[in-house]
């Protein structure tokens, strides 16, 4: 899975214009609604240690919050 950050950031975004995040009514580029996000996201991660899931499973929650955090950058004009 070696990829460079420009090859990752290129995906999410590839991602979020096709699904028109920009537009208001699909609330992608709205941040309090990514935080919210986020914060959804950190929980799952947190409840992986605490539940003692499997490494794959946390490997899924923190790719998540990866990718959040990509889109974020894209949300608000920052590569």
């Amino acid at each position: 899975m070696s990829q460079t950050f420009t090859q990752m950031f290129e995906k999410v975004k590839k991602f979020h214009d096709k699904h028109d995040f920009a537009d208001e009514k699909n609330n992608g580029h709205d941040m309090s609604y990514r935080i919210l996000l986020t914060i959804e996201e950190l929980g799952e991660l947190a409840e992986c240690f605490t539940k003692g899931k499997s490494k794959n499973e946390k490997a899924e929650e923190l790719a998540d919050l990866l990718i959040l955090i990509i889109g974020h950058s894209i949300a608000i004009d920052i590569d």
